[in-house]
């Protein structure tokens, strides 16, 4: 339990610097920002470096720019923090009425609505700080993915999509199921697919493989990165070889693994630069 009282979300992780020594006071922030859950911002964070080694093998240097990298880790988990806010704010109605949301901040009144809105306003001002050292047209970028961020909250209104918006969110940086869904109206993939999951996940992830692997061979990518990528497409074969859409806990490890899935190709794509440049 909470010092609040409310119940403990399954996919939080309790173990996380912020989860453990968080004030009480900042601790809906914490939850909030999603900060107690941080695979959102690693998955958030990993394109981004892959473009930046991809980068690196185009432009043939040893490394990508390591304050690139600093950067975007800061900016992963300012703008994961500011829409998983804008989320909340927005759903804080649906949430209320859905097991699994019921004990976030808002719905369980540990915060207002106001200062949600300032939460979220200084952690997009940490974001647009990140993103003014980059040049214009990464800032282009980085403003346009506003507008997505934006009406991802939406789409689960109007579209059993939400998470291809979700996606693009989380992937724009490669350019620079709940269970009471349908009792409240809400649309997802998971109620969409239902038993065809594995055929529907195993798709996207095989597209996903084509495409970084296309993108490596567009930059010249030599044998480290092409391992990188088969290290990566196996992880996510066991992925798919492994889902269980009758339970949960077993989807959210699956899902957790995608860090690890990424870092696989990450490092790859580094010994590609490294082999081929240094």
């Amino acid at each position: 339990m909470s010092p609040t009282g409310a119940t403990r979300l399954l996919d939080t992780a309790p173990g996380t610097i912020a989860g453990r020594f968080a004030p009480d006071w900042a601790r809906p922030y914490v939850r909030l920002a999603r900060l107690d859950r941080p695979i959102g911002w690693k998955l958030l964070l990993l394109p981004c470096w892959w473009s930046a080694a991809l980068a690196a093998i185009a432009a043939e240097r040893p490394w990508p720019n390591p304050f690139h990298v600093l950067l975007f880790l800061i900016g992963a988990v300012a703008m994961r923090g500011a829409g998983s806010t804008w989320n909340d704010v927005l759903d804080r109605d649906i949430d209320a009425k859905v097991e699994r949301t019921r004990a976030r901040p808002l719905p369980a009144g540990e915060t207002s609505v106001r200062k949600a809105i300032l939460f979220m306003v200084l952690q997009t001002l940490i974001g647009a700080a990140v993103l003014s050292t980059f040049n214009g047209f990464a800032i282009a970028l980085g403003l346009a993915s506003l507008v997505v961020v934006a009406i991802y909250p939406l789409m689960k209104r109007i579209t059993f999509w939400p998470q291809a918006v979700l996606g693009l969110a989380f992937s724009w940086g490669a350019l620079m199921g709940r269970r009471d869904d349908s009792s409240v109206g809400v649309r997802s993939t998971a109620r969409l697919f239902g038993g065809r999951t594995r055929l529907a996940v195993g798709s996207f992830q095989a597209l996903t493989v084509i495409l970084v692997t296309l993108s490596l061979v567009l930059v010249g990518g030599n044998v480290f990165g092409y391992l990188g990528c088969a290290g990566f497409a196996a992880h996510l074969a066991w992925q798919t070889a492994t889902i269980d859409i009758d339970d949960p806990k077993r989807a959210l490890t699956l899902f957790r693994s995608n860090w690890p899935a990424g870092l696989i190709l990450f490092a790859g794509l580094l010994l590609n630069a490294l082999t081929a440049n240094a």
